[in-house]
C-alpha cells in the first residue's frame, strides 16, 4: 500500500491514508486527532478485511447515486465486530455497493454503548441530509451513555462527515445550505434628514423629468 499524508490549516481535517495497489481492496484513513481509523470498502473486498476490524464499530452502507444525485444509506452499529457484520450484509442487503467502516485506534476502542449512541447520531445526521434516502427502519438509540461521554464521541461526527463528502456523499442538510447563502441586502427606510429639495439647492440633482 502507498501512504499519503493530507494536512491543512486550522479548519482543514489532517488524515493519514494508505490506499492500497489494487484498486478494488479497502483504503485505510487514520484520523490521529480523534484516534479514529476508517476504511472504505467495496462490497467484492469485504473478504479483504484484517481481523483488526473485528472489534466494535459502527459503519455506512452507501448506494451507488441515482440520476438526480440522491443515495441511498443503511447506518449500523457492530458490537460483536465490524468484519463480522458487514459480511452478514452481503447476504442480507444487495442495495449498497460500498461501505465505510469507524472503529477506535486505540487499545481501548468503543464499546457496545458507545456504538449504539454513534449508530443514532450518524442516523440522525444522513437523515436531515438533502440528498439522502435512509434504509432504516426505525431510528436506533443507545441514551445509556453519560453527557461526558457524549461530548467525546461527538467529536469524531466532523471527521466522519468530512470522509463522506470526500468520497462523494455530501451529508449536507437543507438548514446547511439556508445558513450558507449570503445575507440578502435591504432597503432601509431610515431618515438621514436630507430632503431632495436640499440636493437640488446645492446642485448634486437636476429638476427635470425621471
Amino acid at each position: 500500500m502507498t501512504s499519503a499524508s493530507v494536512a491543512g490549516s486550522a479548519d482543514q481535517l489532517p488524515l493519514s491514508v494508505l490506499l492500497p495497489e489494487d484498486a478494488g481492496a479497502p483504503a485505510l484513513i487514520y484520523d490521529t486527532t480523534a484516534a479514529l481509523a476508517m476504511a472504505v470498502v467495496d462490497r467484492g473486498a469485504v473478504a479483504e478485511l484484517t481481523g483488526d476490524w473485528d472489534v466494535p464499530g459502527v459503519y455506512v452502507l452507501l448506494d451507488r447515486h441515482d440520476a438526480e444525485g440522491t443515495w441511498g444509506c443503511y447506518v449500523g452499529k457492530a458490537p460483536g465486530g465490524v468484519r463480522t457484520r458487514l459480511a452478514q450484509h452481503l447476504r442480507s442487503r444487495d442495495h449498497w455497493c460500498r461501505a465505510l467502516l469507524i472503529r477506535r485506534d486505540t487499545t481501548f476502542g468503543f464499546n457496545s454503548a458507545h456504538v449504539g449512541w454513534l449508530e443514532g447520531r450518524l442516523y440522525d445526521l444522513l437523515d436531515a441530509a438533502a440528498d439522502t434516502h435512509l434504509h432504516n427502519g426505525n431510528r436506533p438509540s443507545d441514551e445509556t451513555l453519560p453527557p461526558y461521554e457524549r461530548a467525546a464521541l461527538e467529536s469524531i461526527v466532523p471527521p466522519i462527515r468530512r470522509v463522506l463528502r470526500l468520497l462523494g456523499y455530501d451529508t449536507e442538510s437543507p438548514d446547511d445550505q439556508v445558513a450558507a447563502r449570503p445575507a440578502a441586502r435591504t432597503r432601509s427606510n431610515r431618515f438621514y434628514g436630507i430632503t431632495v429639495k436640499q440636493l437640488l439647492d446645492v446642485g448634486l440633482l437636476t429638476a427635470g423629468r425621471f
